[in-house]
């Protein structure tokens, strides 16, 4: 008998293992069941107080061989009894041995082999094994998890016992965290999932689970639950289970997995599992999972849930743009629409603009919001969503066909009634229209046939409008900083219209704004149709009201700019509205801050580039107002970028053969002998020394081969398609300098100006023909590069035109030069008059 049940409890405490393992495989004991019940029994008692730590791998070994041994004892009670006491010892902090073999990877085969024990039939064993593993994985805090020896006990009579508390809190939380690293390299993960497999007590999984969730924070766990069979088994598990709180915890897990560096094959496989089903089994998880998921509204936990599940999908989405035309192809896309908008159109009798959802057919039961936090985040979240979904073609359309516009539009009516909007407070209604603006500048511009139906325009217009004069009536309580972000709140005496904040922050005015003028980009049609329906009146409103925003006002001025451009009738109404009139103040705007002046002149002059040039009554009341000394008044202290914008303007305004004598009439208002002539070869100089050209004296021609090149202009080591030459155009002032002397005229303005400036405006009239020869000799430079040997008659011809160049460089030096010869001779007959004069002044007689 002591062969068959040997004593392997020596002297020191310690068993004798493998006398125990021989036991549980020996040819004649493999099946004595009660033996091995009395081994685990007396492991037990051995045990009691905790395993030791270098024992813990001689555990696992017998752990493992009691699992096998489960389903061969047909549940023999005792048996199944005493493997639950040992079990349970698990759960008690482990003990330090005081010697040096501990091995170094002691927790990974006893996790691993409790992870085996989750496996079973036998709830009271899965349940132990799971809340062991739990707590060794760290799910006991510190605290929970100190046991002082004697030596500590003995330590607390020199410490306090805080310090001491403190201390033993430390080492069991270190402990703690090498528990978790041992057990996240170890199988104990494998072994989970395999259990979840077959594991169908919702108890044990749910204790399953909350491991998993707690292994779900590593990289390392992460990457092994991110292969395609843990995903679909946990997207299944989600699906088949009833139990709320295993479906939370699976979405936690989720969570993590998509917030990992695996988030991309997570959502892959997760995408996959769902149209999978779908294409084999004709329905969606993803889309069931969505409506087990919204209808979890009993309590605020469950809708806490639902709004993490309904990020997942977002973020699903997000990382996998693929599905979208399988979630339309699921109706995936028709639950979310269903869910989004039927509490606001359920209660029409018809819809409001478009008839294309049949409300008479049968509709599921909607979806009752209420102004809970839960369910306002939930319903940002589905427009979030539906948003996404939307930029397929076919999600879009359908969402269509169920009002998506009506749902859209509902929100900016400023005299709502539906009761569904007028759940939302002030806040909550904001941040609403916010993203309804939002969504609509995402879609609109791939719908203008439909938002015309709706007569989309005329609506949001009229939203517009009132959101301004509720920020009007507030008072100077509402705006005064440009930069300042909100509104301050102010109270509304008068009963507010339901759809309308009553204090709307510019945020949501600069919301709106954004989309009219996306909608003002969709061509003639909508254009004129903003134009017609009173776009100008509001938007001239808006910069009239001295107390608006600097952004308000730019985007205002941009927007009359971008309808008037390319829409004469346009440009009529905007000079009928008292456009030109509210233009010209702003082009004598200034602030403390140069961004905030920069960006409101910028666009203003935007604005008359767009709204005035082209309509002959809209530049003849301009010229009139003088605003074309307005324009040049700007230039000499305006930013490099504003120079070249104003310049661009005006050489479209000088298209009038009336705006010619007002430009050339302008005089400095700080110099009254500076005129336009004078200011524009001083922007040449300007350029000149900013792109590096060089120059001789008094500002003669340097070089005659590159008479326009520069040190500080980008080199440029490879060819392109256009040539930089001509790119360059663009890149500097002196294009457009020269545009202008073009149309103002070169000759008649030698005799006003210094010969200094002389000198610089016979080079400026030769722009273009060495312009001209820098695209010649950009051709041949591409030739070289390609490797192409012009036709002889071709290569002439680039010698001849690059010859030419060089010859015209030298004329004009040398009529820079008699330039210089007459200024020296004026000079010096200057010289001689003063001495004469003087000398006869003094009667000086001078020998001859």
């Amino acid at each position: 008998m002591n062969t068959i049940v040997p004593s392997f409890a020596p002297l020191d405490g310690a068993a004798d293992f493998d006398k125990i393992c021989a036991v549980f495989t020996g040819k004649h004991t493999a099946t004595m069941f009660d033996r091995h019940a009395a081994i685990l029994d007396k492991l037990a008692r051995i045990y009691k107080d905790g395993f030791p730590c270098r024992d813990l791998n001689n555990i696992a070994r017998v752990l493992t061989l009691a699992f096998g041994k489960i389903s061969l004892s047909d549940n023999d009670p005792s048996f199944l009894h005493s493997l639950e006491n040992l079990v349970a010892i698990s759960h008690a902090p482990f003990l330090e041995s005081g010697h040096n073999d501990t091995p170094a990877d002691y927790i990974a085969a006893f996790a691993a082999s409790l992870a085996k024990l989750t496996n079973t039939r036998h709830v009271k064993i899965s349940e132990a094994a799971a809340e062991a593993i739990y707590n060794i994985a760290g799910g006991r805090t510190p605290s929970e998890l100190v046991k002082p020896t004697k030596r500590l006990y003995a330590r607390q009579k020199c410490l306090k016992e805080a310090a001491t508390t403190k201390l033993l809190e430390r080492q069991a939380s270190l402990e703690r965290e090498i528990h978790f690293i041992q057990i996240e390299k170890s199988d104990t993960l494998d072994e989970l999932m395999h259990s979840l497999e077959t594991q169908r007590e919702p108890r044990i999984v749910q204790a399953i689970l909350k491991i998993i969730r707690k292994l779900s924070y590593s990289p390392i766990s992460a990457r092994k639950l991110s292969n395609a069979s843990n995903v679909s088994r946990l997207v299944d598990l989600m699906y088949c289970m009833q139990d709320d709180t295993a479906f939370s915890i699976i979405v936690e897990i989720f969570w993590n997995l998509l917030s990992s560096k695996e988030k991309q094959s997570v959502a892959n496989v997760m995408v996959q599992q769902g149209l999978n089903n779908f294409r084999t089994h004709g329905k969606s998880i993803l889309s069931e999972l969505f409506e087990i998921c919204s209808s979890k509204t009993s309590v605020s936990r469950l809708k806490s849930t639902r709004n993490e599940f309904i990020i997942i999908l977002n973020s699903l989405i997000s990382l996998a743009p693929a599905c979208l035309p399988g979630f339309f192809e699921s109706n995936f896309s028709e639950s979310i629409g269903h869910c989004m908008m039927r509490h606001e159109l359920g209660g029409l009798q018809d819809l409001m603009r478009i008839s294309a959802v049949d409300t008479a057919a049968p509709l599921k039961k909607p979806f009752i919001f209420t102004s809970s936090p839960e369910d306002y985040e939930f319903k940002k979240m589905l427009m979030q969503i539906s948003m996404q979904l939307c930029s397929h073609e076919g999600n879009l359309t359908l969402l269509l066909e169920q009002g998506l516009l009506d749902f859209l539009l509902l929100y900016l009516e400023s005299d709502c009634n539906n009761d569904a909007v007028n759940i939302w407070n002030d806040v909550q209604l904001k941040e609403l229209q916010l993203q309804t603006l939002q969504f609509l500048n995402a879609i609109v511009p791939r719908i203008p046939q439909h938002w015309s139906a709706v007569n989309g325009n005329a609506l949001l217009l009229n939203y517009l409008s009132k959101s301004m004069s509720q920020i009007t009536s507030t008072k100077p309580d509402l705006v005064s900083s440009p930069t300042s972000h909100l509104a301050t709140t102010a109270t509304v005496e008068s009963q507010q219209p339901a759809g309308l904040v009553k204090n709307p922050s510019n945020s949501l005015v600069g919301g709106t704004l954004r989309l009219v003028s996306r909608i003002s980009e969709l061509g003639p049609s909508q254009k004129r149709a903003l134009g017609a329906q009173g776009a100008f009146k509001v938007l001239i409103a808006i910069l009239t009201d001295p107390e608006q925003r600097v952004d308000t006002w730019r985007a205002a001025f941009l927007i009359c700019s971008s309808l008037c451009q390319g829409c004469k009738s346009n440009k009529v109404l905007f000079g009928e509205s008292g456009g030109v009139d509210m233009i010209l103040p702003y082009l004598t705007y200034s602030s403390a801050d140069p961004q905030e002046t920069e960006a409101v002149l910028l666009a203003a002059v935007e604005c008359v580039w767009g709204s005035v040039c082209g309509s002959a009554t809209n530049e003849a009341a301009f010229f009139s107002a003088d605003g074309i000394f307005a324009l040049m008044d700007l230039i000499p202290n305006a930013s490099y970028t504003s120079q070249r914008h104003i310049l661009g303007c005006l050489l479209d305004l000088l298209e009038n053969p009336k705006a010619r004598s007002h430009v050339l009439e302008w005089r400095s208002s700080k110099n009254e002998q500076t005129g336009v002539a004078h200011l524009l070869i001083a922007l040449w100089n300007s350029e000149e020394r900013r792109l590096g050209v060089p120059s001789g004296t008094f500002g003669t021609l340097a070089d005659e081969r590159k008479p326009l090149a520069g040190h500080n202009q980008l080199v440029h080591n490879e060819p392109v398609k256009d040539g930089y030459v001509v790119e360059e155009l663009s890149e500097n002032l002196r294009a457009k300098i020269y545009s202008m002397f073009c149309k103002l005229g070169f000759d008649h303005f030698y005799s006003i100006i210094s010969p200094e400036e002389q000198i610089k405006l016979t080079l400026i009239a030769k722009y273009l023909d060495f312009k001209i020869g820098q695209v010649w000799e950009e051709i041949s430079q591409e030739l070289e590069y390609e490797g192409i040997r012009p036709i002889s008659p071709d290569l002439d011809c680039i010698k001849t035109a690059t010859q030419v160049i060089v010859d015209k460089a030298r004329a004009i030096k040398q009529k820079q030069n008699e330039i210089i010869q007459r200024k020296t001779e004026c000079e010096n007959l200057e010289e001689d008059e003063f001495y004469g004069t003087y000398i006869q002044q003094r009667g000086i007689l001078i020998d001859q």
